[in-house]
């Protein structure tokens, strides 16, 4: 069954999304187990992860403001549903970030999680331990831990490395910390703890969770078992 996973901020009447469907069903591909994501990269990073959980490809339409995850643009819309309905697509197998609180918060990220002092004037002191790494210290604005696909994000722009997605990594990212970002594989699981007397605050894939990380408490982070399958056509339209 193909399912639609809309930004209605975009499209509020619906008109998009309702041109995608005639075109779909034009091209018999309402039968397919996919996923379409109608929006720009905001909107494709929270459809990546429901699609994950129901283990089915998605494919992102753009229709915002970035595309860089979408397979293509509103004015290709017929040409690239009839890629898809030929089978002229490929599937890569995107990584995500579980991460887990001491309170029992937990979710995914696809991009990053990052923890941040928010509008603290003083810096915001974390440790990071990674098994056979040891134990890192940071004093600065914040960390950012991102999948290789999310090194293109927030962590290019902190002054993190771009990493190829065949790479089995995950990245950490300082801000404003004066330390370099470092990478670890991705079967490491990070532990991120606050040891200083300012709270973090957490946010993945851009989007503010509602808790706090209080002095003392820390954050799990690991490779989840979940993963992305994201589409990518096989020639440019």
């Amino acid at each position: 069954m193909l399912r639609y996973y809309a930004n209605p901020l975009r499209d509020p009447d619906g008109a998009f999304e309702r041109e995608v469907r005639s075109v779909a069903e034009q091209l018999n591909l309402t039968g397919s187990g996919i996923m379409i994501c109608l929006g720009g990269d905001g909107t494709l990073l929270r459809a990546a992860k429901e699609s994950a959980k129901l283990a089915i490809p998605v494919l992102g339409i753009n229709y915002g403001d970035v595309g860089f995850l979408s397979a293509f643009g509103r004015d290709k819309l017929r040409a690239g549903l009839t890629a898809i309905a030929r089978g002229a697509y490929e599937t890569g197998n995107c990584p995500l970030l579980r991460y887990e609180t001491d309170s029992g918060l937990s979710g995914l990220a696809f991009n990053e999680l990052v923890l941040h002092r928010g509008a603290a004037a003083l810096p915001l002191r974390l440790s990071a331990e990674i098994p056979g790494r040891g134990q890192l210290r940071y004093l600065g604005d914040g960390l950012i831990i991102a999948t290789p696909i999310g090194s293109t994000a927030y962590s290019q722009n902190s002054g993190g490395p771009v990493i190829d997605t065949g790479v089995n990594a995950l990245l950490l990212t300082p801000v404003c910390c004066g330390m370099p970002p470092r990478v670890v594989s991705d079967d490491s699981r990070i532990t991120i703890t606050v040891t200083g007397d300012v709270a973090a605050l957490l946010s993945a894939d851009g989007e503010t969770l509602p808790e706090l990380l209080h002095p003392g408490e820390s954050v799990r982070l690991f490779k989840a078992a979940e993963f992305v399958q994201l589409i990518r056509l096989r020639e440019q339209l």
